[in-house]
């Protein structure tokens, strides 16, 4: 299996972006959890200078399995949690998965 790179754009709703960001970081529930999942091997966000409505995260997974696993359980066992999520977002999360080619 590959490993993966993964960068997710999120675009919270007026007034959400800093809070939005505080609970990702902060809450158990948040990037925590993430970082503690099988195959995650590093996650960073980080808020755009450029937009005030847009987070950037970056992910790194072992492999696409580990990542979708991931994307599963979430879906699947919490879904009271990512509802609560979307409330903050203006559109859903927008993923790219990058190639492995890099310089």
């Amino acid at each position: 299996m590959a490993e993966i790179a993964v960068m997710v754009t999120l675009t919270a709703k007026p007034g959400y972006r800093q809070s939005f960001f505080n609970h990702l970081k902060n809450d158990d529930n948040g990037i925590k959890l993430t970082k503690a999942q099988k195959g995650c091997i590093s996650i960073e966000g980080r808020m755009s200078e450029d937009d005030e409505a847009i987070i950037v995260v970056w992910e790194k997974w072992a492999s696409k399995e580990d990542k979708d696993n991931y994307v599963n359980m979430r879906m699947r066992t919490m879904p009271e949690y990512s509802g609560f999520i979307m409330k903050m977002l203006a559109g859903p999360p927008v993923s790219i998965r990058l190639s492995s080619d890099k310089f």
